[in-house]
């Protein structure tokens, strides 16, 4: 695994609060509202479950949260997404 990858797993290991394998929208609410500088809304919080449950089966797991935290890193592409790479940054 490269470094890269580790630190996907490990960051995603912080929002899998329960160690499940998966982020549940509880979850990913907690992560972003304990280690966000901005506090989100109900409505961003939504919008980025949205954005990272691709196969809409209410989880995030590892390989759609790699898929989202590419997204975060690479905000030119999704001029409204909602800002959460300095989350990454302080959860490392």
């Amino acid at each position: 695994m490269d470094a890269a990858a580790k630190e996907i797993k490990t960051v995603f290991e912080l929002y899998d609060a329960d160690g499940s394998g998966y982020v549940t929208k509880d979850e990913l609410a907690s992560a972003l509202r304990q280690l966000s500088i901005v506090k989100p809304t109900q409505e961003e919080i939504d919008r980025t479950m949205q954005e990272a449950d691709v196969d809409n089966d209410g989880l995030i797991g590892l390989v759609e949260f790699a898929g989202w935290s590419n997204l975060i890193q690479n905000p030119v592409s999704r001029p409204n997404f909602f800002p959460y790479k300095l989350l990454l940054v302080s959860a490392c």
